[in-house]
C-alpha cells in the first residue's frame, strides 16, 4: 500500500514539474546572451556543444512537424549569436564527443546536425557558388551542376528561414563539418540574426 502510494505522489510532482519546466528550445536565446555576457571563449564553446547535444536532429522529423524544426532553428538562431572563434571551438567540442555506442547513426546525427547549423550561421547561396568542396553529400536539390547550398533551408518572402528540407539519401565521402566550417567561414559572411 505505501508503494502505491508512493508511486502516485512520485506521478502527481511530475505532472507538476512537467507543467512547470519552460519550453527550452524558447528559453534558448535568454541563455545564450547570459554566457555571451561573461566574454570568455571556452564557455562559450562549451555551451554551443551542450545546445548541439541537445538539439533534435533535423533529418528525423518530417516537414509538416513545424514546432519542432521550429525549435531546432531557434536553437541554431542561438547558436548564431556567438563569434567564430567560439563556434569553431564548440563545433570541434561536438564533433569530438565519444558516443556510449558504436552506432554509426549518432555520428550520422552529429554530421547533419552541423551540416545544418553551417546553413544558418552563414549566408549561403541558394544556387550558383562555384568551386566548392565536397564534404559530403546530403542529397540537396540540384540544377544541372548548381548545388542548393542553402538546402535542407529555404528563404520566406520576409527574409526569415524555414527549415523544411526532406532528408531522402546521403552518398559519398563521410562528411567533415569543421573542413565546411573553415571554407564557409573564408567564402560566406555570417548571417546578421540574433537570438529571436
Amino acid at each position: 500500500m505505501k508503494s502505491k502510494i508512493s508511486a502516485l505522489v512520485l506521478a502527481a510532482l511530475m505532472v507538476v514539474v512537467a507543467a512547470e519546466v519552460p519550453n527550452l528550445a524558447a528559453e534558448v536565446p535568454n541563455v545564450a546572451a547570459e554566457v555571451r555576457r561573461a566574454n570568455d571563449p571556452r564557455m562559450n564553446a562549451h555551451f554551443i556543444a551542450a545546445e548541439l547535444r541537445r538539439c533534435p536532429c533535423w533529418i528525423e522529423f518530417r516537414q509538416d512537424e513545424t514546432e519542432i524544426r521550429a525549435g531546432i532553428l531557434r536553437i541554431y538562431t542561438a547558436i548564431n549569436a556567438f563569434d567564430t572563434e567560439s563556434m569553431r571551438i564548440g563545433l570541434k567540442l561536438y564533433l569530438a564527443d565519444e558516443p556510449l555506442t558504436t552506432d554509426p547513426r549518432i555520428e550520422f546525427r552529429k554530421g547533419a546536425t552541423v551540416y545544418a547549423l553551417l546553413r544558418v550561421i552563414f549566408e549561403v547561396p541558394a544556387m550558383g557558388a562555384t568551386g566548392l568542396h565536397n564534404f559530403g553529400s546530403w542529397g540537396a536539390p540540384s540544377i544541372g551542376a548548381n548545388l542548393d547550398v542553402q538546402w535542407p533551408f529555404k528563404i520566406r518572402t520576409d527574409g526569415s528561414l524555414l527549415l523544411d528540407g526532406i532528408h531522402k539519401r546521403y552518398f559519398g565521402v563521410p562528411y567533415d563539418g569543421a573542413a565546411e566550417f573553415e571554407e564557409f567561414v573564408v567564402r560566406f559572411p555570417r548571417r546578421k540574426m540574433g537570438p529571436e
